[in-house]
């Protein structure tokens, strides 16, 4: 622990938790302390009132300019660094300009110019998964992997300030907000995602939420590392996948759905069609056979395309598989359907438990018949919890539907997998022998169970070693498609690896 001063001259107790360098001029801290808890400090250079003033300059010719290259950053660097040495002579009367003052000054301009201004560390950082910017001279809040919803040093002085960024954040996204378009939906360069609210409908000033997913997607093993559940479950959640059947993730906002959905998708076998269907680009699936639709809305009914739309195109592509995205409207009854007719189903919902997911599918607007729903075969339900300071993702329940009582309009599970929290920490209780999924896979292929149940011990094991190994997820991606290749030992087969 540390101690610093405050504004009213007391004493404040800090710890640096965590520090590292963002590129060549960018630092960051996350300092915890107790009466302000953790927060998220960006470093960057500090400039003196001569070396701003060439800033200003600078950005101002280099935007008037036509001949500028805006898209390659390195040709970007080359033609602006000799602006910023002229401007920097001309205001401070010196021959010759410290290096690292114009590199100081040339991050900057490459920041606010090419990047997102104050915004550009945030979105850089890859330990970042939400940026949430709510008006003027609040700080910008980010969700910080294992801290949650953790304050920056980052604000706006003003709404002239923040309405330039949102201007260069719709500009990125080809989209605008206005009085007459107050809310805004759009992804930016990359597959970000942002939400935009505008200040005619916020006091306090406009709202902007950026939703930042991994360039390399969280494979199993990650899961697996950060004990998210443990192989065992995965084993099994592999082997309904391999065999087609419907699994739907269910949980609250940010409890990891989307990250699990992504992984188990990696085990779908490498020959199967599959169609991805999202409001917006998030999934990154590894296959050669994977298509992905996204919605498109307009100010009119007139070339819309909503999920429902894009199921039902994607039931006429033969798929194996559909993905989608998140279900929350009619077209979860397109995805049903289709799940009566053959078709693998995977999919995430928001909904506090099985029972709740299943009745919320059969309750207005969605209203599945029970009948579909009987399509169903796993819900798996995730859920961020914090212990020790930490926050972590964790599979609470893996549950098999059974059936639904129709008289009652009830729903039965068998739960193969439950965690519990108690005093002695996290406690998990594991049942695969009570699988119902695997019984219908097992009778409709005509199957033994004790194949499934010997193939998900070799899976266990190969999973428990990649872990141990330390795979990177393409390493992992590339021994998964070795087995379905028929390269080397399938995790159902016996014999010694190559």
């Amino acid at each position: 622990m540390t101690e610093t001063e405050g504004k009213d001259g007391e004493v404040k107790l800090e710890a640096v938790v965590k520090e590292y360098d963002l590129g060549r001029f960018t630092h960051i801290k996350l300092v915890f302390s107790l009466d302000e808890g953790m927060r998220y400090v960006v470093e960057e250079p500090v400039l003196d009132d001569n070396e701003r003033r060439v800033l200003g300059l600078v950005k101002d010719r280099v935007i008037d300019s036509t001949d500028i290259d805006l898209e390659d950053r390195k040709v970007f660097r080359e033609q602006v660094l000799p602006i910023v040495k002229r401007f920097y002579r001309w205001v401070t009367r010196v021959r010759e300009p410290p290096a690292d003052r114009l590199e100081a000054i040339l991050y900057y301009v490459e920041r606010d110019i090419l990047g997102f201004g104050r915004l550009d560390p945030v979105l850089r950082d890859p330990n970042i998964e939400d940026i949430h910017i709510s008006g003027v001279k609040n700080p910008v809040f980010v969700w910080y992997t294992k801290y949650d919803l953790v304050p920056t040093n980052i604000f706006f002085r003003d709404e002239g300030e923040l309405w330039m960024h949102v201007q260069k954040v719709m500009f990125a996204s080809g989209k605008q907000v206005s009085y007459t378009n107050p809310i805004v939906d759009a992804t930016l360069p990359g597959g970000l995602r942002v939400h935009i609210v505008h200040q005619s409908v916020s006091p306090t000033g406009a709202i902007i939420v950026i939703r930042k997913h991994r360039q390399v997607p969280l494979s199993v093993l990650d899961l697996i590392a950060s004990d998210m559940a443990p192989p065992e479950v995965f084993a099994y959640l592999w082997t309904l996948v391999e065999n087609k059947a419907s699994v739907l993730i269910i949980g609250e906002t940010a409890s990891g759905k989307t990250t699990l959905l992504n992984a188990i998708g990696s085990f779908i076998p490498y020959n199967m069609k599959i169609v991805v269907v999202e409001e917006v680009r998030e999934l990154n699936l590894p296959h050669p056979t994977v298509s992905y639709m996204v919605t498109k809305e307009t100010m009119d009914s007139r070339g819309q395309v909503t999920l429902f739309d894009l199921v039902k195109a994607a039931m006429r592509q033969r798929p194996d598989y559909i993905v989608v995205g998140e279900i929350r409207g009619e077209e979860a009854y397109a995805l049903f359907q289709a799940m009566s007719l053959g078709h693998g189903g995977l999919g995430t919902m928001h909904a506090d438990s099985p029972v709740s997911a299943v009745k919320r599918l059969m309750m207005k607007p969605l209203e599945i018949p029970p009948y579909m729903i009987k399509e169903l075969d796993t819900i798996v339900h995730t859920t961020k919890i914090r212990l020790g300071g930490l926050v972590n993702r964790y599979v609470v329940t893996v549950a098999d539907l059974k059936d639904i009582d129709d008289e009652r309009r009830e729903p039965l599970f068998e739960y193969i997998y439950r965690t519990t929290i108690s005093e002695e920490g996290l406690q998990r209780h594991i049942q695969l022998e009570n699988s119902q999924a695997l019984r219908r896979i097992s009778e409709q292929k005509g199957i033994p169970l004790n194949y499934f149940f010997d193939g998900m011990e070799k899976k266990k094991k190969f999973l428990e070693e990649s872990v141990k190994k330390g795979l990177s997820y393409s390493e992992f991606i590339h021994e998964v498609v070795k087995w379905w290749m028929g390269i080397g030992v399938s995790p159902v087969s016996s014999g010694k690896q190559d």
